[in-house]
């Protein structure tokens, strides 16, 4: 059987699916994002920066390459100004992962909002284990598939950058 348990009928129900995402990411996705944001946290922690800012970048960004640059540019005493225009130009190389992920994920009587807030999670890893999956589940099991998975490597992000 493939490494991701999915099915052609898929997981029988959104909860399934959601805890089958789960369970995908306990592997290599989190123990790699884990390790990357243990390493984070520390340098947080060696350029001076509390606990809390780096907690709080992880909890709003999720995106490791713009979360360095912020805690770099922030340590040499950068302006507010330069260090958002190279944040923003860093998660540009992420819209078209969520133009190309997004509609993967859509199904008929979803809220709109749930879409907003996935978009929010779509990073390298969701995207590439997510395409993996999501064509081989029905349309209702794809969102809770991608938001078992991204939670979980979200969380696992937090707690290491924490550490």
């Amino acid at each position: 059987m493939h490494l991701f348990k999915a099915s052609a009928a898929g997981y029988g129900s959104s909860g399934a699916a959601f805890r089958g995402g789960a369970l995908v990411a306990c592997g290599v996705p989190a123990l790699a994002l884990g390790g990357s944001y243990l390493g984070f946290g520390a340098l947080v922690r060696q350029s001076g920066l509390e606990v809390w800012a780096g907690l709080a970048s992880t909890l709003t960004a999720w995106a490791l390459p713009g979360q360095v640059i912020l805690v770099e540019m922030s340590a040499l005493g950068a302006s507010l100004a330069l260090v958002a225009l190279a944040v923003a130009l860093s998660a540009a190389r992420l819209m078209p992962l969520t133009m190309t992920l997004v509609p993967w994920l859509r199904a008929p009587g979803v809220p709109r909002w749930r879409y907003f807030l996935a978009a929010h999670w779509i990073a390298v890893t969701g995207w590439a284990v997510t395409s993996q999956v999501a064509p081989r589940l029905p349309p209702e099991e794809r969102l809770p598939f991608f938001t078992g998975f991204t939670l979980l490597i979200w969380g696992v992000s937090l707690a290491c950058t924490a550490v």
